[in-house]
């Protein structure tokens, strides 16, 4: 939604270019770029990932739900060590066709 607006806004942004009016560009430029800075002030942080081994953080989670989130990772810990191949293991070349002779039955004659 916020890329929509910005196109929308640089669109504007040309239109006021082109018919001459550079101050009404140069204030939806500026308004837009106080108002990217309020939202992306607004917009909570990225969470930092915690590297594998450490402690692990308390979870929001009621006792259940993290007993079956620990019990899905724990099935995941042990995946195959190689992903199976969609091809064959053994490539046989095509067999050579053969095209049909022309006999009594086939052929221009007929």
């Amino acid at each position: 939604m916020v890329r929509q607006l910005l196109r929308l806004t640089q669109a504007v942004y040309d239109a006021s270019v082109a018919a001459g009016q550079l101050r009404q560009a140069q204030l939806l430029a500026n308004d837009t770029r106080v108002r990217l800075l309020r939202l992306r002030d607004a917009l909570p942080q990225p969470a930092q990932p915690t590297p594998a081994g450490s402690a692990q953080q308390p979870s929001a989670l009621d006792p259940q739900a993290q007993q079956m989130l620990e019990r899905m990772n724990a099935g995941h810990a042990h995946e195959a060590p190689q992903a199976a191949s969609a091809l064959p293991t053994k490539l046989q070349p095509d067999q050579r066709r053969t095209t049909a002779k022309p006999g009594a039955d086939r052929g221009p004659e007929r």
